[in-house]
């Protein structure tokens, strides 16, 4: 792959000793995209930018709690974007060309610590500025674990902005997005996306599960790979798991992605990986619960289907290994479904088309008994989870556009 061989090329820099002077002559030429962090772990993390030139890859790194800054240096590699689209139509088309992504690699980093970061700009523009955590230990150490929702984004349509300044400024440890992440249905480019989604891309380390919408051309075009594989394969360092279907872990919880658009049933690889990453996390010192994040439902009553023969299979594994919270997308609204010990909500309120969240309760009576809350709302989610001795607080929020909140719930986990 591609990607895959210009990753491999990427510099690995650790330390964080060298003071970055500001008159230095290492700045960046002009971002296209970004930046953004993924592979956030317990000592590392890697951020990422996107531009149209090769030049100087480096940022200054300093402890979000204050502190002096420091220099890391990394390196950009050549990749290849195929087609284009939005050409003569759009103010901010997506055109094909050379582009270097640029990786820097933060390492031996403090676990349950945050930090901000610059990524120093030429010609006079500002500084690309951003914040990451790094994973806590399971212990929590007294201090909550803080992770942010949002589903089917899309800036375009013009909540999306309203969404995002209600919730980010409450500072998440890192964000989860279930699928449907740009859409080229309502003209939407990928360049104008990472311009508007700078806000939540620069407020944690990203971790994204594959909508529909993630290849949306038709006639087998190379959208997938020219932007969602290019710019954010492996979010996670763990090495379980594929790009496209992964794990990663921070205060003793773990977190599994579902790719909906390839099988997951009952004997598929993906539902075998799950099945036993699921029994080897749950067996890890500290494990607390799983959380599982997906696009396509298992549970809405709305106007898209539940897959219910999959989810016959998923109970089993989910009850067995303390899956407790179940988050997916792709119906453009907001449910809560509470069946036995699992939470399952349709988090999809992130700036697509509001749709008809009660339109198929006829189709499925028993779970329609099943939902707590059904709302046609723009919103994201921020979620707490707290130590109680041995057990585990789980505290949600749907938050709307308006900074409301749709939703509170607490749940207390043995």
């Amino acid at each position: 792959m591609r990607l895959a061989l210009a990753l491999a090329l990427a510099l690995a820099v650790a330390g964080c000793s060298t003071p970055l002077p500001d008159d230095g002559p290492c700045r960046s030429p002009p971002l296209n995209k970004g930046p953004w962090v993924m592979r956030a772990d317990d000592t590392s993390a890697a951020v990422f930018w996107e531009t149209r030139d090769p030049g100087c890859v480096a940022l200054g790194l300093t402890l979000e709690a204050g502190g002096s800054e420091s220099l890391l240096t990394g390196a950009s590699v050549a990749t290849t974007v195929e087609s284009s689209y939005g050409v003569n139509q759009v103010m901010m088309p997506d055109i094909a060309g050379t582009y270097y992504l640029a990786r820097v690699d933060a390492t031996k980093l403090s676990p349950g610590t945050c930090y901000t970061y610059r990524v120093r700009a030429t010609d006079g523009a500002p500084d690309a500025r951003g914040r990451f955590c790094t994973a806590r230990p399971p212990s929590l150490e007294g201090q909550p674990l803080r992770f942010f929702v949002i589903g089917d984004t899309n800036p375009r349509i013009g909540h999306t902005a309203d969404v995002l300044k209600h919730t980010l400024p409450e500072k998440p440890d890192f964000l989860l997005h279930t699928g449907d992440i740009q859409y080229y249905s309502s003209t939407e480019t990928w360049s104008y996306w990472f311009g508007a989604m700078a806000p939540m891309l620069r407020a944690g380390a990203f971790f994204p599960a594959i909508g529909n919408h993630e290849d949306e051309k038709e006639g087998g075009g190379t959208e997938f790979a020219d932007y969602y594989d290019r710019l954010f394969h492996q979010p996670s360092l763990d090495g379980d798991g594929t790009p496209k279907w992964y794990r990663f872990t921070s205060g003793g919880v773990w977190f599994h992605t579902i790719d909906t658009e390839e099988p997951y049933d009952s004997g598929s690889p993906q539902y075998l990986w799950l099945s036993e990453s699921l029994k080897e996390v749950a067996q890890k010192p500290g494990y607390r619960l799983s959380v599982i994040y997906m696009h396509r439902n298992l549970y809405t009553i709305g106007d898209a289907h539940p897959n219910v023969e999959v989810r016959k299979s998923l109970a089993p594994l989910f009850a067995a290994y303390k899956v407790r919270l179940v988050l997916s997308g792709h119906m453009h609204g907001y449910e809560r479904f509470e069946v036995g010990s699992i939470t399952y909500i349709t988090t999809a309120g992130g700036g697509g088309i509001i749709t008809e969240v009660t339109k198929n309760a006829p189709l499925y009576p028993e779970d329609a008994k099943l939902r707590v809350v059904g709302l046609p709302a723009y919103h994201a989610m921020l979620f707490d989870v707290r130590p109680l001795g041995t057990a585990t607080e789980l505290h949600g929020r749907a938050i709307d556009e308006s900074g409301a909140t749709l939703d509170d719930f607490t749940h207390t986990i043995p």
